[in-house]
């Protein structure tokens, strides 16, 4: 009698005898062994016991297939004794069992004969089901440009801290960065609601103190034809509430949206490195690949990559599983998952094409998807290159400058003289009608924009947003973008495959990047024009994304000196070092703030380093 042994990625295992012809292998709770995991399909696979007790592995569509001794199994495969496959992160083998005793008389439930489920024990499965709900949320929190409104609160937030302070089941199961993000933005946010709260129990205190001592003060004066009350003769005041003491200051009220630290307060050590930039790196596999393709993308050998991870050579890996790259020689950013909306009529190699891979990888990607649907997203795992020239031998055209044009005052208080609008231009693409600025900045930023065309390959919109409205000043919800000299850029998205929104039309219709979807390389040449033009003062992104564009630099060949002069990464958010300054928020564009022109007297160039 044979049985089919189960392996789950916490070493539990449990063998389950193959009681009839057919064994039905998946995820649904309608398979005789259900399987739960990343990777496991809803119908993944079938066993079937033919005459002569011959045992036959079948295939039943599944994304990520079953792999069979290493090899995926694209047809049906006979079994042998101790064969291993995988399902998802499942280690399957089929083995021999013992008869079982017969008992005359006397009913035996035989276990695992009843459709048996293979899932965690407790605690691990609990640890899983809270990182699933987490990384739902923290999904939900970055697709929304990380509002505030998605950020974890109360019994939430306390089980999610106790959670991330408790190992996870295996290597696979590491926390991803996404989640860690919301888990610590979620924190501050609760410090800073505690320290307002705190501030108006302040006031609320002081105030009602303040009340009391008026009504003692009061009940303590004298009737009108009263004689007054003799002080002591001993020097000291009469007892009326005064005292030497400073009277207590009323705090300030908060904020409606608090600022953050400024930047520009310097740390005790301004060159304090707070992150490793020669440390491990954390490699999520990706459809169809191997151990072969991970160590060359790290230029490692394939035996280091498996002696560090404790792998099994001839087991596929699994996708979306984690494996650490101690001392990696090369240091390439991450693959992204881009989902594609296919236009009406286009083709699957035309989508390759625009993703630079084969169509038979493509299709690897969508498993069980024959047809292209207009509306149906299909995945497409991107490995983005650094760029080179795209025509380095093309003329930067010359922006003329009308002096008349002039930025008056801060950016947090200031306006503009015959402010410039930002022309229609094959370079890039409006997303705002509030896109008037100082003369200066026009010509600055046209320039970059067109050095950026040449120098970088990348065929896809730069997205320009939000300068400053016609004349200047206040513009919500900015608190800065009054005089002309700030704007706001999307992130550039790999491939330029911008998402839509639903029900939106016309340069609204898209919107902007989020995590995967960003494209680093062409972010970094995009700030490199911006900072060559020598006409940059700041340029705000939030400091964990700084991480991306400084590997990015480097892959591109920035120097050491330019890496320290440009970005603020890997020193402390609070350094006043670089011109990429951390600002919160900032997760999906940069805001780029100019300098002021030799000719514009009333500018005022001394703002705060923040990009509110």
């Amino acid at each position: 009698m044979f049985g089919i042994r189960v392996t789950a990625q916490d070493g539990a295992t449990r063998t389950h005898p193959l009681p009839g012809t057919q064994v039905t292998i998946g995820r649904d709770a309608s398979n005789t062994i259900v399987l739960e995991g990343h990777g496991v399909s809803t119908f993944h696979c079938m066993i079937e016991v033919g005459a002569g007790s011959v045992v036959t592995l079948k295939e039943r569509g599944s994304t990520n297939g079953t792999w069979l001794n290493g090899k995926r199994v694209d047809e049906p495969t006979r079994l042998g004794e101790n064969d291993r496959f995988y399902v998802g992160p499942f280690l399957l083998q089929l083995t021999r069992m013992a008869p079982p005793p017969e008992v005359r008389g006397v009913d035996v439930e035989m276990p695992g004969t009843a459709g048996p489920i293979l899932r965690s024990s407790g605690p691990h499965r609990k640890w899983r089901d809270i990182h699933a709900r987490l990384q739902s949320y923290a999904e939900q929190w970055d697709v929304h440009d990380r509002a505030p409104r998605f950020l974890l609160r109360g019994d939430e937030l306390r089980q999610a801290r106790r959670w991330l302070g408790t190992p996870p089941p295996s290597v696979a199961d590491e926390v991803g960065r996404q989640v860690r993000e919301l888990i610590s933005a979620s924190i501050k946010a609760g410090s800073k609601r505690a320290v307002i709260g705190a501030a108006f129990g302040v006031f609320g205190v002081v105030a009602l103190g303040g009340v009391v001592a008026l009504c003692v003060w009061w009940w303590r004066q004298p009737a009108v034809g009263d004689e007054p009350v003799a002080q002591a003769e001993t020097g000291a005041e009469a007892s009326t509430g005064a005292t030497d003491e400073e009277p207590e200051e009323e705090p300030e009220r908060p904020n409606p949206r608090p600022r953050q630290k400024d930047p520009e307060t310097p740390t005790n050590d301004e060159d304090a490195v707070a992150a490793n930039v020669e440390g491990a790196i954390v490699h999520e596999v990706i459809p169809t690949e191997t151990l072969l393709d991970v160590a060359k993308r790290y230029g490692i050998e394939q035996g280091e990559l498996i002696e560090d991870n404790l792998l099994n050579p001839d087991a596929p890996l699994v996708p979306g599983s984690k494996l650490e790259i101690r001392k990696p020689k090369l240091r390439p950013l991450p693959q992204v998952k881009v989902a594609v909306d296919p236009e009406p009529g286009e083709t699957w190699k035309e989508i390759a094409d625009r993703f630079g891979i084969s169509v038979t990888r493509l299709r690897e990607f969508n498993k069980g998807m024959d047809n292209l649907v207009p509306g149906q997203k299909i995945a497409v795992y991107v490995d983005t290159k650094p760029y080179t020239a795209k025509n380095p031998d093309a003329q930067i055209p010359e922006f003329h400058v009308d002096h008349a044009s002039k930025s008056v005052g801060s950016v947090t208080a200031g306006r503009i003289e015959n402010g410039v609008k930002m022309p229609e231009d094959s370079n890039y693409t409006l997303v705002s009608s509030l896109v008037w600025g100082s003369a200066y900045t026009i010509q600055k930023l046209r320039e970059a924009l067109a050095t950026f065309r040449r120098d970088v390959d990348y065929e896809g919109h730069i997205m320009i947003s939000d300068l400053s409205k016609k004349g200047g000043g206040q513009l919500d919800p900015h608190k800065s973008h009054q005089a002309g000299r700030d704007i706001d850029i999307w992130l550039p998205a790999v491939r330029g495959s911008y998402r839509k929104k639903e029900g939106a039309v016309g340069a609204k219709k898209w919107r902007r990047p989020v995590g995967p979807e960003i494209d680093w390389y062409a972010t970094f040449g995009l700030v490199r024009a911006l900072i060559r033009t020598g006409a940059v003062k700041y340029v705000f992104l939030d400091w964990d994304r700084q991480k991306f564009v400084y590997d990015a630099a480097r892959n591109m060949g920035a120097t050491p000196a330019e890496l320290d002069e440009w970005i603020q990464y890997p020193r402390s958010k609070s350094s006043s070092k670089g011109i990429f300054r951390h600002s919160a928020e900032h997760f999906t564009h940069i805001h780029v703030r100019f300098k002021c022109a030799e000719w514009e007297p009333d500018c005022k160039d001394t703002s705060a380093a923040h990009g509110e």
